[in-house]
């Protein structure tokens, strides 16, 4: 079964925090509650 796709809006905010603050993974992954593989793949 394929994975759901993340909105628009959850994109935006894991760059804003990975790029513009700086956040780690474990911490993007606390504050938007999505998955650490999400996030892997949208960086």
């Amino acid at each position: 079964m394929p994975t759901e796709r993340l909105c628009m809006r959850h994109t935006r905010e894991i760059l804003r925090h990975k790029w513009l603050l700086g956040s780690s993974h474990r911490l993007v992954t606390s504050s938007l509650a999505v998955s650490h593989g999400a996030i892997t793949d949208t960086t």
